[in-house]
């Protein structure tokens, strides 16, 4: 594969329904040589053409100094979810960056059933159980679940 540049720190990568991949790269936080924050690349949203691999587009998201992670592709196919401060929902066929706020909150998990539903865990501190929240296709908290400490993802059989 050639190597193509096109955003710093990719953080996750998901295919959509047409075979074309999504790369959310977050962005890096920049340094001086004394280890002082002298600012950030901006976050960016890749499309690639997944039969070419040709890159299609290049968006930034949100704005600089934001560093967006976990990226998933919906049920549908067709919408994008992505967390950058709250759990953002962008329809690839006509939506527009950074897409619409879906679900309010800072989530530290994102996972994307093909069922419609939206599982999200976070994570306040290390000492104390996690939260499990499972959303409906439509962005309505259906239940809340405890989990263990630091719990980082859900899994599905």
């Amino acid at each position: 594969f050639p190597v193509t540049i096109f955003g710093d720190r990719p953080a996750d990568i998901a295919a959509d329904g047409t075979g074309d991949i999504w790369v959310l790269c977050s962005g890096e936080t920049l340094y001086d040589e004394n280890w002082n924050v002298i600012g950030d690349s901006d976050a960016k949203l890749v499309a690639i053409d997944g039969t070419s691999l040709d890159v299609e587009g290049t968006e930034t998201v949100g704005v600089n100094g934001n560093h967006p992670r976990l990226l998933e592709i919906g049920a549908d196919g067709s919408t994008i979810y992505y967390i950058n401060e709250n759990v953002y929902s962008l329809n690839i066929n006509d939506g527009e960056l950074p897409g619409d706020v879906f679900i309010t909150g800072d989530f530290n998990s994102l996972d994307a059933r093909n069922n419609g539903e939206i599982w999200l865990s976070s994570v306040t501190d290390f000492v104390n159980a996690s939260s499990i929240y499972r959303y409906s296709s439509d962005g309505s908290l259906k239940n809340t679940y405890t989990a263990g400490i630091g719990a980082n993802g859900v899994y599905f059989r």
